[in-house]
């Protein structure tokens, strides 16, 4: 089993191959027996890839990555969710994309992250601040 620092690794080095990527993180989770494996970091990871794709869809797969984060029985059952840092990592998407509206969803992002008590940090506002949407 992969520990999380050498899923995170593996991750990144698949670059652009999303499929591939994709493929690293579920096998980790899949493998992964106990709750103090696992951690945000190969799931920050994976977001980040997405931020760096050139595919339309790249933002929704990047929320896609986010909610197997919260919703996987392994993830729940180890309290794992999303911390400040993973909710930057898809504003990044975010603003890497070419969705519509993307100020608006910025905006429900950060309600999302007060509604789960998530405190943003001024690298999520400097994140948003200096994207295209805002300029």
């Amino acid at each position: 089993t992969l520990d999380p620092v050498a899923c995170s690794i593996l991750i990144k080095s698949y670059g652009a191959n999303t499929d591939k990527a994709t493929q690293v993180l579920k096998r980790w989770l899949d493998d992964a027996s106990r709750g103090d494996e696992l951690n945000e970091w190969p799931f920050n990871q994976m977001i980040t890839i997405w931020a760096d794709s050139p595919r339309t869809d790249a933002f929704e797969q990047a929320q896609r990555i986010m909610r197997l984060m919260e919703e996987d029985p392994k993830c729940r059952d180890a309290g794992l969710q999303p911390s400040d840092v993973t909710y930057c990592c898809l504003l990044k998407c975010l603003a890497a994309s070419r969705v519509k509206d993307g100020s608006q969803k910025a905006v429900a992002i950060l309600d999302e992250m007060e509604v789960k008590g998530i405190k943003p940090s001024i690298i999520t506002y400097n994140t948003i601040a200096f994207k295209k949407w805002l300029q």
